[in-house]
C-alpha cells in the first residue's frame, strides 16, 4: 500500500515539473504570428496559466463528484 502512494507522489512530481515546462514553452508561442492557431495557443497558455490550488481544487471536485455518482447514485 505504501508504494502506491510513493508511485502517486512521484508521478505528480513529475507531471507538475513537465506541465510547467510545457507552459513556458506555450507562451512563448503565443506572440508569433499563427494565423487561426493563435486562439487555441492563448487558450492553452491560460488554462497552463491557472495557480495550482485551482487545479488541485478543480481535480477534487471533479473526484468527488465521480464518487457521489459511482457509489451513491445507481
Amino acid at each position: 500500500m505504501a508504494n502506491k502512494w510513493v508511485l502517486i507522489i512521484f508521478i505528480a512530481i513529475i507531471g507538475l515539473a513537465l506541465g510547467l515546462i510545457l507552459k513556458e514553452e506555450v507562451c512563448k508561442v503565443v506572440n508569433q504570428e499563427l494565423g487561426t492557431a493563435k486562439l487555441v495557443i492563448k487558450l492553452t497558455c491560460t488554462i497552463l496559466s491557472l495557480p495550482l490550488d485551482w487545479i488541485i481544487f478543480i481535480v477534487a471536485l471533479l473526484g468527488l463528484t465521480i464518487y457521489l455518482v459511482r457509489y451513491y447514485i445507481k
